[in-house]
Order: C-alpha cells, then structure tokens, then sequence
C-alpha cells in the first residue's frame, strides 16, 4: 500500500514538474536573446552559408558551443514541422526525461 502511494505521489510529482516545460514548448512565451541567435545559426545552415566566413557572415554567438546549432539544425532538418521555439527547446523536454531515467536507473533497487 505505501509503495502505491509512494508510486503515485511520484507520478503526480512527474507531471506537475512537466507541465510547465510543456507549456513553454507549445506556446512562444518570449524568445531569449540566444535563442533567437541560435536560431539564426540553424537558418544559415539551412541555406548553405557558412557563419565562420566573413565575407558573407557578420554576427557571433557561441553561448552553447559549436554543436548546439549544429544539433538544433539536425532536429529542424529531422522536424521540419516544429516552430523556431519548439527546436530551441527540445533540449528542456529530453533533459527533463533523462533526469528520471538516470534517477531510475541509479534508485529502482
């Protein structure tokens, strides 16, 4: 009986915790400023332009790393259907899932 209580108090937990990041997923709260940078970088990408070459590309961003947009650019080009904020934040939903999946896998004994 405390092991069901305790499961679904958990599964509660889970989907409180979730909600707000579905939200943000779903609905264009506000763009950060990076992200709509990234964006850009996944755009260039996406029209063949190279932003490490100067004489076509003027602008810099590198907050995340190098492979952010190139990531974010291979989740555009696998989803295209997925608005500007939907692939800038894809990242919240995994991160989410993993963070239980690896607190499962180091608590289920």
């Amino acid at each position: 009986m405390k092991k069901n209580l305790l499961n679904l108090l958990l599964l509660i937990i889970f989907f409180v915790l979730l909600s707000p990041i579905l939200i943000a997923f779903f609905y264009p709260i506000e763009l950060e400023v990076r992200e709509s940078t990234l964006w850009l970088h996944v755009l260039t990408m996406k029209a063949n332009i190279n932003i490490y070459d100067g004489k076509l590309v003027a602008y810099a961003n590198q907050a995340h790393g190098v492979m952010d947009p190139i990531i974010k650019y291979l989740i555009n080009l696998s989803f295209p259907f997925l608005q500007p904020w939907q692939v800038s934040r894809v990242f919240w939903i995994l991160s989410y899932f993993l963070i239980f999946l690896i607190n499962y896998l180091v608590f289920k004994n």
